[in-house]
């Protein structure tokens, strides 16, 4: 039996509602989920042994938690909250929302919810988990996923792991979620509107609108006469 990283095999609702995705149309459109994903969680074969691979699909609660765990996540505001973004970065991604048309299930890390599946009182536990649900070494963070599988697999009835939801990293005040695609099912979801570059004028209007939301401005946003060249640029 492989090690336990869960007190409990529980899974939680994943309400029907919209969610939102920063993704990149290059590699399919917004319900197309990732068979080479690397970020958080990402369930790897044999990773440990006896795991089974299965694509990612990344969501979250907000357009906000979507662009600070995608566009966003590296930038550091100077003294007086300006930032600097990358358009050749933002040229390859789009934002568009999902919509879920029937409930699903999701094993849920975030607190509260986490108490389901690690009792309180496991400090060792929750420590780990409270660690791979922040570091930036995602090697780890896909061995944990595998174990959790095979431990879902190990309860009786068998469970397919369908993914997990966490406390955002980079905006705290919301939720991420990995989907794996299986157990997935595309009908399941709805593309809503179209998809927005985010280097485009309404991707830019949805940048400005994020940041200003966490006190920070866009310094070469395209609007602001052409957009300020970052240091060393000129």
């Amino acid at each position: 039996m492989p090690t336990k990283v869960l007190d409990r095999v529980k899974l939680l609702p994943l309400i029907v509602r919209r969610y939102c995705r920063v993704f990149e149309p290059a590699h399919g459109d917004v319900l197309q989920p990732n068979p080479y994903a690397t970020g958080r969680l990402t369930l790897k074969a044999h990773c440990p042994a006896g795991s089974t691979a299965a694509a990612s699909w990344y969501i979250a609660e907000t357009a906000r938690s979507a662009f600070w765990e995608s566009v966003l996540r590296d930038v550091e505001p100077d003294d007086d909250g300006g930032v600097f973004l990358d358009r050749r970065v933002l040229a390859k991604y789009a934002f568009q929302e999902v919509e879920l048309l029937e409930e699903g299930q999701v094993l849920r890390l975030e607190p509260a919810a986490r108490r389901h599946v690690v009792l309180l009182g496991n400090a060792p536990l929750n420590t780990k988990w409270d660690h791979e649900l922040s570091t930036a070494i995602y090697e780890t963070t896909h061995t944990m996923a595998g174990l959790a599988q095979l431990q879902c697999l190990a309860h009786d009835p068998p469970i397919a792991l369908p993914g997990f939801s966490w406390r955002s990293r980079q905006a705290d005040a919301d939720l991420a979620y990995v989907l794996y695609d299986p157990p997935r099912k595309r009908a399941a979801w709805r593309a809503h509107g179209d998809p927005v570059s985010l280097d485009s004028p309404a991707g830019h209007l949805l940048l400005r609108t994020v940041l200003e939301q966490d006190q920070m401005v866009w310094l070469n946003d395209p609007a602001r006469s052409g957009g300020t060249p970052p240091v060393g640029a000129i």
